[in-house]
C-alpha cells in the first residue's frame, strides 16, 4: 500500500475508513457532543494519539486531512 492517499481512489481501503469515521461518529453521538467536521477531527486525532496501532495511522491522518482541508 502506498503512504499516499486519494480520498477519491481508495480502492480496498473504503471499508477500513468508513468503520474509523463511523465509529468516531458513532461514539461522539453517545456522548452527546456536537456532531461537526470539526470535533470528528478533533476525536480521530485523539484516538490516533491513544491507539498503539502505527499501521492504522495512515488511515486516520487521511480522514482528518480531509475534514480539515479547507
Amino acid at each position: 500500500m502506498a503512504d499516499k492517499f486519494d480520498a477519491f481512489n481508495v480502492d480496498r481501503d473504503y471499508g477500513h475508513l468508513c468503520t474509523i469515521l463511523g465509529d468516531a461518529v458513532f461514539n461522539l453521538h453517545r456522548e452527546g457532543l456536537a456532531i461537526s467536521q470539526q470535533t470528528i477531527s478533533e476525536r480521530l486525532a485523539q484516538e490516533r494519539r491513544d491507539r498503539d496501532h502505527s499501521g492504522e495511522d495512515k488511515y486516520y491522518e487521511m480522514i482528518i486531512r480531509v475534514l480539515t482541508e479547507k
